[in-house]
């Protein structure tokens, strides 16, 4: 490839050098033009014009050869990416693979140590002729494959010098600072608690826009795209919507304000509510509501707050749900939670105003490049209320210290340890108690708990 440029370089360059040493030393004709001008003159523009065509040509070449010879540019920063010369075609190859191990130790529910792997995606995004965006993510983690992203978007509108955005197929709803956030750059191995009340990702429609530092997004979703080719796949319906604004960022710093909402008619007019402990690799919950029939409709609010101050960070969120009942009396449940973490090594958490979430974090000093890595530490207080009135999902509340060891911009390893606290009245997650006992109240677990994870 080198050799091919210095040598389309070297054909540029006499190209140029050409011409005037020709009319100095004469080209051919050019002494037979001697005695007319006009001729003269024009024999020379012919000259001059079959050598800006040859350059030109060089200098396309040129510009071909960067590109791999094919007009296109091939990058592996951050990933596998390709784009055409024009810029009219994008696309991205990526994927995340993260593998968690963790023991228990409790005293009335069988969680059981063990280990998995979390996640195991791969993607492809891009886009085509410029507006149009897509994005498929599958993931094989249990030997399963599972579509997790999926959808078609189109950025070719604009109001008020605003772009719109406008997004087809299945995404996640927009809701909770921490489910936007990725898997990859979430500071513990599972969010907190309030999760339990998100929608995640459903297969429908949302509209956005945003500026430099403000979000809005309003969408309509329908089922679950797993069961999109069953005729039994009406889970009812969402409407979804999330604004976001901060009043400052940069670097190392940002406050985050905002405020998620969805509104819910489940089919069949039932709902379920049950998490685990913070913990993936047990299957078993400590707050579980079982079935609850006569549901009309939910609708839940979840207010944001961050704040990134340097090396230091906080976070929290405050979900409110209310169930309207047909029959049996409306219900109430509830969950927040509260973290903060600090950098060691000086980095700061990457906050992107412009999409209202958090980004991946870069150490100052990669491991293996002669400094250390970053290193973060954090902790975080979560509770859950799922008991009001008949139905006694029980109340949870978790404590999770955690150490991230950020050995380069794709490559961490996370330690978790929580203590998770179930009150009295958690009694719907009986095929999981240990022989003997007959409720999960007062349940008191300890869980230590790793990752390794990498993602390109």
């Amino acid at each position: 490839m080198e050799t091919r440029l210095q040598g389309i370089r070297r054909k540029a360059w006499l190209g140029v050098t050409a011409l005037p040493l020709a009319v100095a030393m004469g080209v051919p004709g050019y002494a037979d033009a001697q005695e007319d001008p006009e001729m003269r003159n024009a024999a020379t523009m012919r000259k001059l014009h079959r050598l800006e065509r040859e350059v030109e040509r060089n200098r396309k070449a040129i510009e071909a050869s960067k590109g791999g010879g094919h007009g296109l540019h091939i990058s592996t920063k951050g990933g596998i990416k390709i784009r055409s010369a024009d810029g009219n075609f994008k696309a991205q190859l990526g994927g995340r693979i993260m593998a968690d191990g963790a023991v228990y130790d409790t005293r009335k529910t069988e969680m059981g140590d063990g280990a998995e792997i979390r996640r195991a995606r791969l993607f492809m995004k891009g886009t085509l002729y410029r507006i149009w965006g897509y994005k498929l993510q599958l993931d094989f983690a249990g030997n399963k494959v599972a579509v997790k992203d999926a959808y078609l978007q189109y950025t070719g509108l604009h109001w008020n010098g605003l772009p719109i955005h406008l997004t087809m197929g299945n995404f996640k709803e927009p809701y909770s600072l921490e489910e936007q956030t990725s898997s990859k750059y979430i500071t513990f191995m599972e969010r907190a608690l309030p999760i339990v009340f998100s929608p995640g990702r459903h297969l429908g429609f949302k509209a956005g826009t945003h500026g430099a530092n403000w979000t809005v997004n309003g969408g309509l979703f329908g089922a679950a795209v797993a069961k999109g080719a069953s005729g039994e796949a009406n889970d009812g319906y969402d409407l979804a919507g999330r604004i976001t604004f901060a009043p400052l960022y940069g670097k190392t710093q940002a406050l985050h304000l905002g405020v998620g909402v969805v509104y819910h008619t489940p089919n069949g007019q039932s709902v379920r509510f049950r998490e685990r402990p913070e913990s993936h690799v047990t299957g078993a919950r400590l707050v579980d509501t079982g079935t609850i029939a006569d549901i009309d409709h939910s609708f839940t609010v979840d207010p944001e707050l961050a704040a990134v101050y340097g090396p230091f960070s906080v976070q929290g969120e405050y979900a409110m749900q209310h169930l309207s009942r047909s029959m049996g009396g409306n219900l109430d449940f509830s969950g927040y939670y509260i973290q903060a973490s600090w950098f060691v090594t000086g980095e700061s958490r990457r906050y992107e105003p412009e999409k209202g979430k958090f980004g991946r974090v870069k150490p100052l000093r990669n491991f293996g490049a002669g400094g250390p890595g970053a290193w973060e530490v954090a902790v975080r207080y979560s509770t859950l209320d799922l008991t009001d009135g008949a139905v006694t999902g029980g109340r949870e509340r978790d404590i999770t210290v955690g150490v991230n060891w950020y050995v380069n911009p794709h490559v961490r390893f996370m330690l978790n340890y929580v203590r998770a606290m179930g009150d009295s009245d958690a009694t719907g997650n009986a095929k999981h108690l240990l022989p003997g006992q007959t409720s999960a109240g007062s349940e008191r677990a300890n869980i230590v708990q790793a990752r390794a994870q990498i993602d390109f």
